[in-house]
């Protein structure tokens, strides 16, 4: 189609010849300026894929462009009620409000709200934490913790698969937090182990918790460790009224933003010989456990990766 003009303007310039050649000269200057505008023409339809004039190959280039891909957070959020305890679900994890030892109270709050984060890589979105929020109030009744909300991971939308004790790697836990409250309350992860890989298991072989900040401590301490330049005391003893071990690392100072890989502290625990390395983490939680006053927790970002 781009030959058009040329072919005309040529045709023109044979019958221009034929009635004289003292026009011949000014007719050859213009088929050569059509010439030159031709093929730049040409050239510039072929740097626009055929823009120019259509074309089977930019077509198919077109028909096989892919989609941009684009992570969109989904939102949540709940309370417990009188009826029992509610929870999310989002993506890779689950947050619930967990009032396990709420007994006969009923002048409690205890909300929880959730929103997913994530990001898309070579055209792939995918989840890479979540952010979340707790609210509480709860009155003074006995110095015992009430309630436990907490997110629990969930990949895949699913409970974890036991990972063996002896194959943890690189498993780490971060979180970024800003707590405000008054009365008794700590910030907390939650970890259950169990002495097979079988799910569900009940009640747990050992719950080791690594407590961040806080208004009362565990006792007895039994050693006192540093991870990442980190300090914690050790206190092991029963939990559950007997039913399993508990072991907590109490951190000496507030770790309210922190990235702490797993793999140390299980190593140190199998080392004392509290754990086996047969053993099985279970279940990984994060959460705030609540005694009595009013507070919040802002999750700004928490995530698992491995």
């Amino acid at each position: 189609m781009l030959d058009l003009p040329y072919r005309v303007l040529q045709r023109s310039a044979d019958m221009e010849y034929r009635h004289g050649d003292n026009r011949m000269v000014e007719i050859d200057r213009q088929t050569t300026q059509m010439k030159n505008a031709t093929r730049s023409a040409s050239i510039l339809c072929l740097a626009l894929l055929g823009a120019c004039g259509g074309g089977g190959q930019s077509e198919s280039l077109l028909d096989n462009a892919q989609p941009t891909a684009v992570f969109t957070p989904v939102s949540a959020s709940t309370c417990a009620t009188l009826a029992g305890d509610q929870t999310l679900l989002l993506g890779d994890y689950a947050i619930t409000t967990n009032t396990w030892g709420r007994a006969g109270i009923s002048n409690f709050t205890e909300c929880i709200s959730a929103t997913t984060l994530g990001k898309v890589t070579g055209n792939v979105a995918a989840q890479t934490g979540i952010t979340a929020r707790i609210d509480w109030n709860w009155p003074y009744t006995a110095f015992s913790v009430k309630a436990y909300p907490e997110i629990i991971y969930w990949p895949g939308g699913k409970a974890l698969q036991p990972i063996a004790l002896g194959e943890v790697g690189s498993l780490t836990v971060s979180h970024d937090v800003a707590l405000s409250a008054t009365g008794d309350y700590n910030l907390s992860y939650d970890l259950w182990v169990d002495s097979s890989a079988l799910p569900g298991q009940w009640p747990h072989k050992a719950e080791v918790m690594i407590k961040l900040q806080g208004t009362w401590t565990d006792v007895p301490v039994v050693d006192t460790v540093s991870f990442d330049g980190f300090p914690y005391d050790v206190i092991v003893g029963p939990g559950g009224g007997g039913q399993w071990k508990l072991i907590v690392f109490q951190s000496r100072t507030a770790l309210l933003k922190a990235s702490i890989p797993i793999k140390p502290l299980i190593d140190y625990l199998v080392q004392q010989q509290h754990l086996l390395s047969t053993d099985y983490l279970s279940t990984i939680e994060f959460g705030s456990e609540h005694i009595q006053g009013l507070g919040s927790v802002t999750i700004h970002s928490y995530n698992v990766t491995r």
